[in-house]
């Protein structure tokens, strides 16, 4: 099995609750739920999964456009988050030395456009494989 992109996912994480952007978010993926702080956690947070396509930039792009839209209140929410990041998740392999992504400066650019954190998951493949065992 070769190392393989998955998916991007949005996460938000705020000392704040942030209903406006939480309604717009719900729009563009109707599972968004936003989970308030516990005796765990304590931030209100919300992670999206986007729908993966071909590969991240394309995925990023497509996302950062929908988030062009987002109304004022929900932006001033949006501008107010300390944690908001764009995290790509891998299924690593040892089969190969070494694997490459390419993410465009013009995506790159983007992401500071709406002053989202990057991040990378990577997924043991036997770690997966264990869990579709159980």
């Amino acid at each position: 099995m070769k190392t393989r992109y998955i998916t991007v996912d949005l996460e938000i994480r705020s000392h704040k609750p942030f209903p406006f952007l939480a309604a717009f978010l719900k729009q563009q993926d109707t599972c968004c739920e936003v989970y308030p702080p516990n005796e765990h956690d304590p931030y209100w947070a919300t992670n999206l999964s986007f729908e993966p396509l071909d590969n991240p930039n394309d995925c990023i792009e497509q996302h950062c456009q929908w988030l062009n839209a987002m109304p004022n209140k929900a932006k001033q929410e949006w501008d107010e988050i300390e944690h908001k990041c764009v995290n790509i998740g891998y299924e690593a392999s040892s089969q190969h030395l070494a694997f490459t992504e390419f993410l465009s400066p013009s995506i790159i650019k983007r992401l500071a456009e709406f002053n989202l954190g990057f991040g990378l998951t990577f997924y043991s493949v036997n770690q997966l494989e264990f869990s579709n065992y159980e």
